[in-house]
Formats: C-alpha cells, structure tokens, sequence
C-alpha cells in the first residue's frame, strides 16, 4: 500500500493467489464470512496467507488472526481508528498525547510495567501516530502472549493518566515537537506545506500538535477524549504468529469481552470537509530556516486512498522520481548539468485526500529559480519523455518488490493486513490491489500525467538560511 521497495528492474511473474478461509458463529463472536476459495488472476505466486477475521458482538472490536507457525513468536498489533484529522479545535496533538501516555501505567499493570514485562521477556513495544490512525505493537515470544493480551486490555479499559506523568511527557512532547519541526528544516518545511495545503480542513494541524495546544491541553479533557476514541468499536486487533485460532480467539474474548463500547462512536454521524480551497494552487511561500542549501516542496494535488487515480498516481510517481533511475533523478541530479543533490516524487494517499509532492535539494550555488524555470519549460513535455511501456512495467515491479518485502515477518504481516483492515473495511483487499496496480494501463498513466503535472497549477514551498521572512 503505498510503500515501494528501493527500485529492482527485474521481471517478477503474477500468477494467481489462494486465500485459506473457513467460516462459523457463536453468540458471541461473528466470524467474517469468506466462503469457498478466492482466486485473483495478476497476483503473485507463492502468497499463502491462512487469516480469519471476527467480531465480538459484545462490543464491537475486529480481530484479525493470521497463523503462521514458521517461529515460536507472535505480532500484537491493535489500530485505533483515531489521528490527528479526529481533533476538535483546541485538541491537536490529543492522539499523539495519548500515545505517550499509554505507556504510564493503567489499572492492573501500573507505571513502567508495560515495558518491563515484555522487554524483560524479550520482545519489544512501540506506537505510532498519523493523521488517520494510531497504532500499537509488540513483537512477543508465543508464551508471553496471554499476558500481553491481558496488558493491552487493561490500557484499553483503565488507562491511568497519573498527573504527574501527564506533565512530564507534555515537556517530552514540546521537545519532541522542536526537535521534529523547529530546528529541523526539512521538517519545517513539510510542516509549512501539509499545514497550507490543507488549510481549513481536518488535515490542517501537526500529528505532534500545535504549540499552544500542547501547553495549554487539560488532563480532563485527554481523559474525555481517550473514553471517546479508545474503545473496541473504534478498534482492530491484528495477532499473527505461531497460534491456534481457536485457543487464540478464546483468549481475546476472555480479556476484550467485559470492555465496553464507545456510544459516542456509534453517534458520529457527520462528516468533515476535506475540500482543499483551490486558491492553494499557484502560490509560493520562503520559509526562513537553518538550510544551508535550499530545500523545496512542489505540491500538486493527490486522490484519497483506494480510489483508480490513487493507484495510476502511485505508478506516476514511481516513473518520475523514485530511486536514482528515476527520470527526474536522472534528469537533475544525475544529467550533464545537475541542479540537485537530490530529488523525489511520491503520492500520499491518507482516507480523506491526497498531494503529489516533488521534494529536492538545490546544490551549492545553484538558485531554486533557475531550476523552477527549467522545470516549467519540461512540464508541457514531460509525460511524453518520461512514460513508456518500459518504466512502466518498471513501477509495477517496484510495488511488487515492496508487496513481498511487506510478508517478511509477522510484524510486518500484521500491519500490512491491518492497514487495508482499517482502510477498506476487509484485509482481504490487498489481493485486489496487486490487481489494481497491475491492471494500470500506459494511456492511464499518461493522461493522469497530463491532466496534474502538466496542465495544474502547482504550490511551490521552499526553506532556505538566505531568505529572512516567510511570505507567500
């Protein structure tokens, strides 16, 4: 999804792909109905995935098991259907607040346990946070499983948020968030470009949160908006290792069962204008900051994730600027007359909208002017030049490459299955997206092409230590 694997020009072959299923029910527990076998063609060869998806009817939560025995270890991976897009006026930053937080200690297992007991027998625990979701996991040794269970449970259910911790890690935050975005300036200058593109929408705010919302968030009110998010119907939990569904599934009822739902989920009924205000489009903004050479965002607009353009987008990019090999690559920082140090175009598709965004280095005494007219005199041009049946069959290989590389370990596995889980509504879509991409044609590729790159109107941000103010 998204993720391609540094470039291999190699020709990978795509045959079909067998999806092991069964299905059955009980009171308490609803079982994904996957009947009979499932063949796509333009898949590849040799992907076995043995998952099984559940409900548990008392409360809402999705559980997805993958087995596979191959080691004596095992994957915990819980998503919380929660990011930064999800914060009221006031709360950016909640998400990623919590993600601290979730670490300091609950009902049963108090501060400091949570690391402790699964380090301490050997596995490792982590978070992240974006601006669609959270997600949480631990890689585990198969014995320790059931007490990571009953530990992500009680987090889930009884989360202390003890107000001395509270105030320490809002400290470890502001200082994330300097670290991350002030005295960074490829991550001011993101920043500066995410939060102007989507200006007026729920994308506008940082993942980290806005300064002053960091300072002035109210312990009450992380309180409030943990009980509103962090519930099994706002939840998928992925296991994938060396387990029986059976016994494994009777785990997660034993500890999940008793938690209840979130009713002001279920009442979310509205929904936000993810629109980005076309008057975006054409502008430029200098950013002061501590580049010695200029860095720069070429932003033009993207498509949300799943969509057809999403995926033809995905290929484009792939063509124009990933890997040294890349045209634009070729082009500016490996031609005759290199401008950059470096250069890169990808497509980020979140749930609500995307941006294609062209990100490059200037090198030494090369002004970000003299690339911005050669780049405009290319444009009308470029599709043209940069397209062929070759580079596309290379791009479709490129996303195979990284489509194996996502099955290398059950941690791996988990997310991969839980990312289209949470995006689509059903893990078995990742079948139907090699077939997707497969499936793009050259005159798809190129019209694309035409239509955003050459013919829209793009924003062009740019962070430099020679520009004194930052002005659009």
């Amino acid at each position: 999804m998204k993720n391609f694997a540094p470039e291999i020009v190699g020709v990978i072959t795509m045959l079909s792909l067998l999806l092991l299923s069964a299905c059955s029910s009980t009171s308490s527990v609803k079982e994904i109905q996957e009947s009979g076998e499932s063949k796509l063609s333009a898949v590849p060869e040799g992907v076995n995935i043995d998952a099984k998806k559940f409900v548990l009817t008392s409360n809402g939560l999705t559980v997805v098991l993958i087995k596979n025995p191959t080691l004596p270890i095992a994957a915990y991976v819980t998503i919380f259907k929660v990011g930064a897009k999800d914060e009221a006026q006031g709360l950016s930053g909640a998400t990623h607040f919590l993600e601290h937080l979730m670490f300091k200690g609950a009902k049963k297992y108090g501060p400091s346990q949570f690391d402790h007991i699964i380090e301490g027998n050997g596995g490792n625990t982590n978070a992240y946070t974006s601006n669609d979701l959270t997600v949480y996991h631990q890689s585990i040794p198969i014995a320790l499983l059931e007490q990571v269970i009953d530990l992500e449970a009680d987090r889930m259910s009884n989360l202390l948020l003890e107000p001395t911790a509270f105030e320490k890690e809002r400290e470890v935050i502001l200082e994330e968030r300097k670290l991350r975005y002030e005295n960074s300036p490829a991550g001011k200058l993101y920043l500066n470009t995410f939060t102007s593109i989507f200006k007026n929408t729920p994308y506008e705010s940082s993942v980290i949160g806005n300064i002053d919302d960091i300072k002035n968030v109210s312990r009450d009110s992380i309180q409030d908006y943990f009980k509103t998010h962090y519930a099994p119907n706002n939840a998928i939990l992925i296991i994938a290792g060396d387990i029986d569904f059976k016994e494994t599934l009777a785990l997660v009822r034993k500890y999940y069962d008793t938690i209840p739902a979130a009713k002001k989920i279920v009442e979310k009924t509205t929904q936000p204008d993810y629109s980005i205000n076309n008057s975006v489009w054409g502008k430029e903004k200098k950013i002061h900051g501590n580049a010695k050479n200029t860095l720069f965002n070429i932003v033009f607009p993207g498509y949300k994730i799943g969509s057809r353009e999403s995926y033809i987008l995905d290929i484009l990019s792939a063509i124009l600027g990933l890997g040294s090999s890349s045209y634009l690559s070729q082009k500016y920082v490996y031609g005759q007359t290199p401008f950059l140090s470096y250069i890169s175009l990808s497509h980020s598709s979140l749930q609500e909208g995307g941006l294609i965004m062209l990100a490059g280095e200037m090198l030494d005494q090369v002004s970000l002017e003299k690339f911005k007219i050669n780049f405009n005199a290319l444009r009308p041009k470029l599709c043209a030049k940069a397209i062929s049946e070759r580079s596309l069959e290379k791009a479709k290989n490129q996303y195979l490459v990284s489509y194996f590389e996502n099955l290398r370990s059950n941690m791996e596995l988990a997310q991969f299955l839980g990312n289209f889980e949470y995006y689509y509504g059903d893990y078995r879509t990742y079948a139907k997206e090699i077939s997707e991409y497969s499936s793009v044609t050259l005159a798809e590729v190129q019209k694309l092409c035409q239509e955003i790159i050459e013919k829209h109107d793009y924003s062009i941000f740019s962070i430099s230590n020679k520009y004194n103010t930052s002005k659009e």
